[in-house]
């Protein structure tokens, strides 16, 4: 059974999403992916891994519109005890340059060894 706010919230979020691949120039966004778990009997777990050039580009993300109207929802959610049963966190990390590694092997490309390398080498001061 699927929690009638949490239906709410996948709605949101795929409005903050749609925004976020228009706007990925303006924002750094370098991709994202998304994994869904059923390890949890009493609570399942949606996890997106997001992939910014910078942490300003991410607060650039984080403050516009769409992203600051699923903010104001969740804050109003939360002071009404509609979300107590749904958690959302994040977890920022700055690599430096040349300070990452990715090895496929017998697998797909997936999160950030799935992005467009030429992308990645032109734009990107990341690049390894």
């Amino acid at each position: 059974m699927v929690l009638p706010i949490y239906r709410e919230l996948t709605g949101i979020t795929a409005k903050m999403y749609q925004d976020l691949e228009k706007n990925a120039e303006e924002w750094g966004c370098l991709g994202y992916s998304d994994y869904t778990s059923n390890d949890s009997i009493t609570k399942g777990l949606t996890t997106s891994v997001m992939y910014f050039r910078s942490v300003e580009h991410l607060h650039k993300f984080a403050h516009g519109k769409s992203h600051r109207a699923g903010w104001t929802w969740w804050d109003e959610m939360t002071k009404q005890g509609k979300v107590n049963e749904i958690s959302i966190s994040h977890e920022i990390y700055v690599v430096p340059k040349g300070g990452f590694e990715n090895i496929y092997v017998n697998a797909e490309l997936y999160d950030f060894g799935n992005r467009p390398l030429p992308f990645l080498r032109n734009k990107c001061e990341c690049e390894n």
